[in-house]
């Protein structure tokens, strides 16, 4: 069964994947390189971390490409890394290949990993010139849901996306199945749940509000701030009119 080491993302793209055992950072994933960490059990993580960029085993570029990754190229190219999600359905992708960990973030990239054979596999655009995006994905990793800065939702069909390793990275996205905006401001948190045999996707925003949709119909619910805030100017203007009657 696949075992989810841990794992944390940084600003400028770089993923480490740490043995949860022995506490140490075992290898660094990058959209642009890879890089394997190797030390002793009492090496301290930073060392580590530091040491393990001068000790190439599986890189995608020479050190004249990785020179030019500075920190003006990761600002325009934004690699942030807002969300990871383990693709922990997938038991046989050690055996069979194929992605297990996907992250997103900067520029409105999602990405694919096959953390077995340290890869990118696949990365798309799902979100066009909104900057950063979060996501979320249900526990039989059929669906991946996505949100936006500007409050838009998607939802996509990642059931057969990336189920076998490949040489060349994959460009083309996954199936979309809805597009649509739940918020008229950026989403903050998106999680998938299931009910009633139905998947739904529960986004929430800076725009104070709440929205339950049903992965392939229309929103179930939308409940916040605006509702309370409209009550309660209703509740003035009610109790203002009274007291000039």
């Amino acid at each position: 069964m696949f075992s989810v080491p841990a794992h944390i993302g940084s600003y400028d793209g770089e993923i480490v994947l740490w043995n949860s055992s022995t506490e140490n950072a075992h290898y660094v994933l990058h959209p642009d390189y890879q890089w394997l960490l190797k030390s002793k059990p009492d090496t301290e993580p930073q060392k580590l971390l530091g040491a393990g960029r001068s000790h190439s085993t599986h890189p995608t570029a020479d050190q004249a490409t990785l020179g030019a990754c500075s920190f003006e190229r990761d600002a325009e190219c934004n690699h942030a890394v807002m969300t990871l999600c383990f693709l922990e359905a997938r038991e046989n992708i050690a055996a069979t290949g194929g992605a297990n960990l996907v992250s997103c973030g900067g520029s409105g990239y999602v990405r694919f990993w096959d953390t077995v054979k340290k890869q990118l596999l696949a990365e798309f655009l799902a979100h066009s010139g909104v900057g950063s995006i979060i996501m979320s994905t249900d526990k039989t990793n059929r669906y991946l849901a996505t949100g936006d800065l500007d409050g838009w939702l998607k939802i996509w069909n990642i059931e057969e996306y990336c189920l076998n390793s490949s040489k060349s990275k994959l460009t083309r996205a996954p199936a979309l199945i809805r597009s649509f905006r739940p918020h008229e401001d950026w989403i903050s948190s998106l999680e998938m749940c299931e009910l009633g045999g139905r998947w739904l996707v529960l986004s929430a925003s800076a725009d104070c509000s709440i929205c339950v949709t049903d992965v392939c119909g229309a929103p179930v619910r939308v409940f916040g701030q605006v509702e309370i805030l409209l009550l309660y100017y209703s509740n003035i203007y009610l109790t203002f009119t009274m007291n000039l009657a």
